[in-house]
């Protein structure tokens, strides 16, 4: 019962710790997305802190499983452990993260991206490829203003020149487009952000979580096979005799899982799915209870191919030492 109480005590502690680092990080991440050089402002806004409170929330409740179980392989308890464990997982996924959904709804516009108006201020010099850009006077990006902008362009090609023009600012316009996800395209530079490569998508995942959840019950099941592979992870903790090759296997588990699940929406993919998934009359029959079949299939394959490695160990112990 001890083990079972510090499992609960060791949630409660990540839930609160993880969920305030993760919103002070993120936040912090988006005052540097709308930065603008030249310009004085406030990082952690009570707005600013709000959204990055609702688009971490979930993170911290999808890693809460394997969290526990990484914890559980220096703490291994009974079965009251075990009882508390199926207990906060599947509150987490089935009630946490559905109110953090729900709670989403009145934060969140535009694919959760965060936008504030703001204006490219002058006497700064932007480059774009062989184009430098310096504006007289301030050049608004949201909203888009109509009037042009008087502004200096240099074309810093072995040919260029430099001359004065009339911008008018659209969506399409260079600086705004090319600086995406930053407003500032300096600011872009400063952090080399093209060079920032990810394993996981976390904004793929959160979408699907949310498209699921509001689709409805049999949907949201189809995206908890992901929360099948996760929980599932406890059954490993003490899979090897040695604790540090089992907490090497849940990381790296855990990783795969999130890798997969955001994988499987990579543009790559979409010949592959295009050719063997949508027109497939097997998975067009399952779409009308889940979104993406296939993948759910994967999870479930996941599964229970852990399960049969498992249930062989057992067995394989079990008459070893007969």
């Amino acid at each position: 019962m001890k083990k079972a109480l510090s499992l609960l005590f060791m949630f409660i502690i990540f839930l609160f710790a993880g969920t305030f680092l993760a919103t002070v990080f993120y936040s912090f991440f988006l005052g540097v997305l709308n930065y603008v050089a030249g310009i004085n402002t406030t990082v952690f806004e009570f707005k600013t802190i709000l959204k990055a409170f609702f688009y971490t929330l979930p993170l911290i409740i999808m890693l809460t499983p394997p969290v526990l179980c990484y914890y559980r392989v220096r703490h291994v308890g009974t079965y009251p452990q075990l009882i508390t464990y199926i207990v906060i997982s599947s509150l987490c996924w089935i009630v946490f993260l559905p109110l953090t959904l729900k709670a989403q709804e009145y934060f969140f516009k535009d694919n959760y991206i965060v936008y504030q108006k703001k204006e490219l201020t002058p006497n700064y010099f932007r480059q774009d490829k062989n184009e430098v850009y310096y504006f007289t006077e301030n050049l608004n990006t949201q909203p888009f203003k109509k009037d042009p902008v008087s502004t200096v362009k240099i074309d810093t090609s072995a040919d260029g020149s430099i001359e004065i023009t009339e911008e008018v600012v659209s969506k399409d316009f260079i600086l705004y487009k090319d600086a995406y996800p930053f407003t500032d395209i300096i600011i872009k530079e400063t952090f080399s952000s093209n060079n920032l490569r990810f394993l996981i998508d976390y904004k793929v995942l959160l979408n699907y979580a949310y498209t699921s959840f509001h689709k409805g019950f049999s949907f949201y099941i189809g995206f908890l096979t992901m929360a099948l592979c996760i929980i599932s992870l406890f059954a490993f903790t003490k899979f090897f005799i040695w604790r540090l090759l089992n907490s090497i296997f849940i990381i790296f588990s855990t990783i795969l899982i999130f890798f997969v699940n955001s994988f499987y929406f990579n543009p790559i993919l979409d010949q592959f799915k295009n050719k063997y998934i949508n027109n497939n009359s097997f998975f067009t029959f399952l779409e009308k209870f889940v979104d993406n079949p296939f993948l759910c299939i994967i999870n479930i394959s996941i599964f229970i191919i852990r399960l049969s490695v498992l249930i062989i160990n057992k067995l394989v112990k079990k008459y070893s030492n007969k």
